[in-house]
């Protein structure tokens, strides 16, 4: 199985659970961040957007479905966390962090971040990545082991 057919099991196995879980994790996050959250799986030429959440206010960065998201840095083709100029938009801050099932890279999660007024600083956006990261990795394992 290549790395391309095996990120698309890993969405196909769960697809209703999986689907789920990573829109309520997104949905969550961009409200939380103010900014768009997006869920992007692993390809051989980086990340391919499959889900996205836009927050309740009026400017946010759009990354479509489909989207292939140039990888960062990896350290042994694992994506750390971290953030990297946004490619389209020189002043927007591209967070991601991995989101792993069985110990593989399967995905990243990515927020485009506007600095503006009432948002929350760019310490907390961090954190708060990890954390739904972390979550959905979580949630990753779990239906790996109850498939």
């Amino acid at each position: 199985m290549t790395i391309a057919q095996r990120h698309t099991a890993f969405f196909r196995m769960a697809d209703k659970d999986m689907a789920a879980t990573a829109t309520l994790v997104l949905n969550q996050l961009a409200e939380k961040l103010q900014q768009s959250c997006h869920l992007a799986v692993r390809q051989e030429n980086g990340f391919r957007v499959v889900f996205q959440s836009a927050p309740s206010t009026s400017f946010y960065v759009n990354m479509p479905v489909g989207l292939v998201y140039q990888a960062p840095a990896t350290v042994d083709g694992v994506a750390q966390a971290g953030q990297q100029p946004n490619p389209s938009l020189p002043d927007v801050i591209d967070f991601y962090a991995p989101v792993f099932q069985a110990g593989e890279q399967v995905a990243l999660l990515i927020a485009p971040y506007i600095k503006r007024r009432g948002a929350p600083p760019l310490e907390q956006c961090r954190d708060a990545m990890m954390a739904a990261a972390k979550h959905l990795s979580a949630s990753a394992i779990t239906h790996a082991l109850v498939a």
